[in-house]
């Protein structure tokens, strides 16, 4: 078997099982299913993936690469600009990740559900990373008076928390968005949410 028809057949294996993994979970999938879904044989799958936790660690690696979410993440904090703009840009980003490929939440839901072991994986190599990034940053923006003093790691708990929940939502609940533009509004509201809170305007009555 040469290298690139080995690659090839990893990869059909991974993506079937990145498929499979976030319709039925990690214990509900079946290896015969993914060997199925990769049109390969059971044995193909168990030469490459001796046990099940090591084909679901790889898929959701893949659909993490391949989602393009960390790099978004990544690319935003790099030139972070002012705090408003900064947190647009990432709110879009991220929701368009997030609300277009859903199977990368589910991925990850079934990985903290189902798996202790990758749930600590994919906070450590994934998660703590970009929340430490964000964190760094917010107490650019506080040591910079751009913002007011607040805790870095609690804002960025919060903004992750925002930027999570529709997608909650829409699993939880069926929520939709009116339309793609949607994305842009909501992230342009997520911005001001996380800069001025629900405040009312000084020059605004306030809501009795």
């Amino acid at each position: 078997m040469s290298s690139v028809s080995s690659r090839d057949t990893r990869l059909r294996i991974v993506e079937a099982a990145a498929g499979r993994f976030a319709e039925f979970g990690f214990r509900a999938a079946t290896m015969k299913q993914i060997a199925t879904a990769a049109e390969v044989n059971d044995v193909t799958v168990y030469r490459y993936f001796p046990k099940k936790q090591q084909l679901y660690w790889a898929a959701i690696e893949w659909k993490v690469k391949t989602s393009s979410l960390n790099q978004v993440v990544v690319d935003g904090l790099a030139n972070p600009g002012r705090p408003k703009d900064m947190l647009e840009q990432l709110g879009e980003s991220v929701l368009g990740v997030l609300l277009t490929d859903h199977s990368l939440g589910r991925l990850i839901y079934f990985a903290v559900l189902e798996l202790p072991e990758e749930k600590k994986r994919l906070y450590e190599g994934h998660v703590k990373p970009l929340l430490d990034k964000l964190t760094a940053q917010i107490g650019v923006w506080v040591s910079s008076g751009e913002i007011r003093a607040v805790d870095p790691h609690s804002a960025a708990l919060a903004i992750i928390g925002m930027l999570w929940s529709p997608y909650n939502l829409h699993e939880l609940f069926g929520m939709q968005l009116s339309s793609q533009g949607s994305v842009k509004q909501l992230a342009e509201e997520f911005a001001e949410l996380c800069l001025r809170g629900l405040g009312a305007n000084s020059t605004q009555t306030p809501v009795k």
